[in-house]
């Protein structure tokens, strides 16, 4: 599966160019998988790319962006970066209360969340 997701994301930038939100979408493919085999350097690396990407070409409070954002946080708190983590596990809330209000469904999971990590990790510095 590896190898079919690099060369997909091969194939984005070479005919779509690297900041494409078609080539972020195979780039943030790739980061999960790669996350889920252990390599979370790489996989680090990737979701930042994948981030970077889409704020510049979809804006901070894009669904795509948050969820770019929750990933990268989930990755970091996995690896130990816990006050990186958190301060993104926020940056998820909020977006997400801009999105979609307080009351949404993906909001509300989005403060469940950030209250389980708080309670593992203590307050966010």
């Amino acid at each position: 599966a590896e190898g079919l997701h690099r060369r997909a994301l091969e194939g984005y930038e070479s005919q779509l160019g690297p900041q494409h939100p078609d080539t972020l979408v195979s780039v943030h493919n790739l980061a999960m998988l790669l996350m889920k085999q252990g390599k979370l350097e790489e996989a680090e690396e990737l979701h930042r790319r994948a981030l970077t990407g889409r704020e510049d070409q979809l804006g901070p409070v894009h669904p795509s962006t948050l969820s770019s954002v929750w990933n990268l946080a989930k990755l970091l708190e996995a690896k130990g970066s816990v006050s990186e983590a958190g301060q993104l596990y926020l940056r998820e809330l909020r977006g997400l209360e801009e999105l979609h209000g307080p009351e949404h469904a993906e909001t509300r999971a989005s403060r469940r969340n950030l209250e389980r990590f708080q309670r593992q990790h203590g307050p966010i510095g």
